[in-house]
């Protein structure tokens, strides 16, 4: 027998806005609950940054009750409690340092233990604090939640120095095992990339995302008790309003109560089919609604208030459309979009817009309107001269020169590379430099011979020291060509995209040129794809010789013979060939196979220091 449900309708059985206790039956229990909850128990640092009202603070509540009852102790603090724009440092971090021994009820003079602590800066003082005081305090793991950690970013001081702490107690647990007991889980509408401004540090690039998604049909099921006093007919009433929310938190609870409290005050069997239609078009698409719904109003702020307003505007437009675009962190102006809360990535990872309300809220007419208004605004003239500064090496020359270039220039962004740019008797390390501060993005070609290559570290040193200086909103956008190692910690922890696999070229071009919001976006490339191949280059093998013998001891070139070019290995193997005829052996098999690029690859990575030795004489031009 089928499971027999009551339902009655009841307005107060839902809560629209502010943090659900989680015992109210309202609830819903999404995968975030489960995946949240186990991964702080097992120790991994969180972090759920999501669009405002999806039920990020009742997750938190929820999640430190349900540790509580396993003897984890837990700690929130909410950012936007305190005044965060007339606050000082020390004010600031010892407020929390209040806040964490007040919830852990932990006895003593604390605010007397900071006065004492003068000699040190209040970072330090608090991640002493938390080491020195908390840890030896509290024998049971310890969860602190940070929420609302948005409003940190108006702090009238640096930032990003509490991320860092964050990070560096998540670093120093290989060395100091009781810091495994300290987890964070921090909640917010911010990007990872905000959390640390300065582009000269390492981003935070810790812990686990935790994502927090709208009601599926399954989940919301719980929301059908209050609806009807018709099991059937409040089913019905429930897959309309999911029709119209998506399963929106926020918009799911409100519309939900809505059509409770009109079912309990003036239910009528012949309105149920439409009743749901017109509550949602009393509280979000009427002009009163659009004026007064606290998430309408939200997610319009957080479109027209942006200073990429113009561009937020064109990629929704684009997404509205039915325009393919492909979710890309690495892109500002989609990350923006969907912290708003008006698109978010389908199952398939292309942007959707969020849900039909939101659709017709936020409809064409809206669209054109409100870039009429953003267009009849004085323009601001670009404060760099050129969109995109390649860097590369030599021998990744005829990727650059056939494919990259052209396909940049193609899609109408202005391109700074050497070979156009510097001509004969230029001073070229003056242009380069002058270059580099005078672009908005750097490329960095990544591949085995660009990572031992010290110039290309030098200029990427020299951008983001001139984005730092100047406070200039500059990105290094890293391009992986070739499967790399060795790549310094700097240029590691910048998101990379992918050109290892030639066979998916265009759909990472798509994503670089959707990252710098390309002017022209060609769906089809007009531009042949033809990067010059190895077997049209001509190799220096006298160098190659040389670079072999010096670089290598005989049981080390034999080790190196196996691990990258074991076919030759195994013909090889019993010959007990001296060294000079091990590496003409060597030569020759490359040679036969066109395999001198994999080859180079292989010592660059290998020997690298002696690798940068050669490599101006690794190949010559005709």
């Amino acid at each position: 027998m089928s499971e027999i449900i009551t339902t009655q309708p009841s307005p107060e059985f839902y809560i629209a806005g502010g943090t659900l206790d989680p015992t109210v039956p309202s609830y819903i229990v999404r995968a975030a609950d489960m995946e949240l909850l186990e991964a702080v128990k097992h120790g991994h640092f969180c972090y759920v940054l999501t669009p405002r009202q999806m039920g990020k603070s009742s997750l938190m509540v929820r999640t430190a009750q349900s540790l509580q009852k396993i003897g984890t102790s837990s700690v929130i603090i909410d950012l936007s409690a305190g005044d965060t724009k007339n606050t000082s440092l020390e004010a600031w971090y010892l407020g929390q340092v209040l806040e964490i021994a007040e919830q852990l009820d932990i006895p003593g003079n604390h605010s007397g233990w900071w006065r004492r602590q003068i000699h040190l800066g209040g970072v330090q003082r608090y991640m002493k604090f938390l080491t020195g005081v908390v840890l030896k305090k509290i024998a049971e793991p310890i969860v602190i939640f940070v929420d609302e950690i948005d409003t940190i970013l108006s702090l009238p001081f640096n930032s990003d120095d509490y991320f860092a702490t964050i990070r560096a107690l998540y670093n120093k647990r290989a060395s100091s095992p009781a810091l495994k007991r300290l987890t964070f889980v921090l909640l917010g509408v911010v990007s990872p990339s905000d959390l640390i401004m300065d582009a000269s540090r390492t981003p935070f690039n810790i812990g686990t995302r935790i994502q927090l998604t709208d009601f599926t049909p399954e989940e919301a099921s719980p929301l059908v008790s209050g609806l009807a006093p018709d099991p059937d007919l409040a089913r019905q009433l429930l897959d309309q309003i999911l029709l119209l929310t998506g399963g929106h938190p926020f918009l799911t609870q409100k519309t939900c109560m809505r059509v409770a409290r009109w079912a309990k005050a003036h239910w009528n069997v012949s309105e149920a089919s439409i009743i749901v239609d017109k509550k949602v078009d009393e509280m979000f698409l009427s002009e009163a609604g659009r004026n007064t719904d606290d998430n309408i109003k939200f997610v319009l702020k957080r479109i027209v208030e942006s200073k990429s307003a113009t561009k937020l505007l064109r990629y929704y437009q684009r997404i509205r459309e039915g325009e393919i675009l492909r979710d890309n962190e690495l892109d500002p102006i989609i990350v923006a979009l969907k912290l708003s809360g008006l698109v978010k990535a389908n199952e398939g990872g292309i942007l959707v817009v969020r849900n039909t309300i939101y659709k017709r809220v936020f409809n064409k007419t809206w669209i054109v309107k409100t870039l009429s208004e953003r267009e009849q605004q004085p323009m601001k003239t670009s404060k760099f001269l050129y969109d995109v500064y390649i860097s590369y090496s030599n021998r990744d020359r005829n990727w650059v020169q056939g494919y990259l270039y052209p396909r940049l220039k193609e899609a109408g962004l202005r391109v700074w590379i050497d070979f156009q740019e510097i001509r004969t008797g230029d001073a070229w390390y003056s242009k380069i430099n002058q270059a580099v501060e005078e672009s908005c993005n750097m490329l960095l070609v990544l591949s085995p011979d660009s990572a031992t290559s010290k110039w290309i570290l030098e200029e990427s040193e020299v951008f983001l020291s001139s984005a730092e200086e100047r406070e200039q909103e500059q990105r290094l956008i890293p391009l992986l060509l070739k499967p790399t190692q060795n790549v310094p910690m700097f240029i590691s922890s910048f998101q990379r995209i992918d050109f290892t696999q030639e066979k998916l070229w265009e759909v990472r071009m798509d994503e670089l040129l959707s990252a710098l919001d390309a002017p022209i976006r060609v769906k089809q490339s007009n531009t042949p794809i033809s990067p010059v191949r190895s077997s049209a280059i001509i190799y220096n093998t006298a160098a190659i010789r040389t670079l072999l013998a010096e670089s290598f001891e005989d049981e080390d070139l034999i080790a190196f013979v196996f691990d990258y070019f074991r076919p030759l290995y195994k013909q090889l193997q019993h010959t007990n060939l001296p060294k000079n005829l091990l590496i003409q052996a060597l030569l020759e098999y490359v040679d036969d196979h066109t395999l001198f690029d994999q080859l180079l690859d292989a010592i660059a990575q290998q020997k690298p220091r002696h690798y940068d030795r050669f490599r101006s004489q690794l190949e010559i031009r005709e």
